[in-house]
This record gives C-alpha cells, sequence and structure tokens, in this order.
C-alpha cells in the first residue's frame, strides 16, 4: 500500500488502518516513507484509509476509505491518496551574516 500527497509532501505523522468486517486488524508495516506492508486474510473483507498530521500547519487529514478483498490476489498495489495542499516544508532557520 502506498500513501501520497496530491500536491506537497505527505503528513509527516501518517499511518494506515485496516480494519476487516469481522473486527480484525492485521499489522501493517511501514517499509520506508509511504510504502506499507500487511498481511491480509483470504476470507475478509477490509476497509482501509490513511490518516496524517502536519505538525508545521497543526492540521489533520484523512485519505478516502478503500475496500479490499483479502482473496484478491490481483490487488497487488493500493494507492491512498491525501487531498489538497499536503504539508508544507519546516521553514529553513535564518542565520544572520557577520560583517
Amino acid at each position: 500500500m502506498k500513501l501520497v500527497a496530491e500536491e506537497g509532501k505527505l503528513p509527516n505523522i501518517h499511518y494506515v488502518e485496516v480494519t476487516g468486517l469481522d473486527g480484525s486488524s492485521p499489522g501493517e508495516q511501514e517499509l520506508k516513507l509511504g510504502i506499507f506492508t500487511m498481511s491480509l486474510y483470504t476470507d475478509v473483507h477490509y476497509t482501509l484509509h490513511g490518516e496524517g498530521y502536519c505538525s508545521t500547519s497543526g492540521t489533520e487529514s484523512k485519505t478516502e476509505s478503500v475496500e479490499v478483498e483479502g482473496s484478491d490476489f490481483d490487488a497487488k498495489e493500493i494507492i491512498l491518496v491525501f487531498k489538497g495542499k499536503g504539508c508544507a516544508e519546516l521553514p529553513k532557520a535564518t542565520q544572520s551574516e557577520e560583517p
């Protein structure tokens, strides 16, 4: 699964929430920035979405939910998009120059 920002950067604090119709919640692991892996049971229907928080702006965001059947072996990659501006970069500290 991949989290992407429509514009700008991903929220600096982000995670994926996955819930099975049976109430199960498989563990997900972030392999690298915005790329997650998880193991799904083949007999369970899942709903998943991403959530994030930008510390620079103090805003929270959430992707739309996607539904997946655990038995759908063709669903190799799922992309969840944070809509809108995304996260701004932290401002660089200004340095005073000496004469």
